[in-house]
């Protein structure tokens, strides 16, 4: 269930700007590789590392995402309970006089 609100996460926040810096990391590779055209900043292995770099930030950042999604709604119930035991405990050694 974790693992399908990470995907579900990437897919709806990351994954369109995973596609574009994918998109450029591939062109800048075919123009480095293919028409041999050698800048100073990278060659293809820089910019395959750049993309990968990149591709794991965007899932790290959906990991974190749906960890914090997770622990609201977790905080929210524990909250709840215990602000649920404190009227119980109240109630109980303190009657409310009839």
């Amino acid at each position: 269930m974790f693992l399908h609100h990470v995907k579900q996460n990437w897919k709806k926040k990351y994954q369109t700007t995973a596609e574009i810096v994918g998109i450029l990391v591939l062109t800048g590779i075919y123009l480095d590789v293919g028409l041999e055209l050698k800048w100073g900043l990278f060659n293809w292995l820089g910019f395959l590392e750049l993309g990968s770099v990149i591709l794991a930030g965007t899932w790290l950042l959906a990991f974190l995402t749906t960890l914090w999604e997770f622990w609201t709604a977790y905080h929210k119930k524990l909250r709840a309970f215990v602000a649920a035991l404190r009227k119980f405990c109240r109630d109980y050694w303190k009657p409310a006089e009839v």
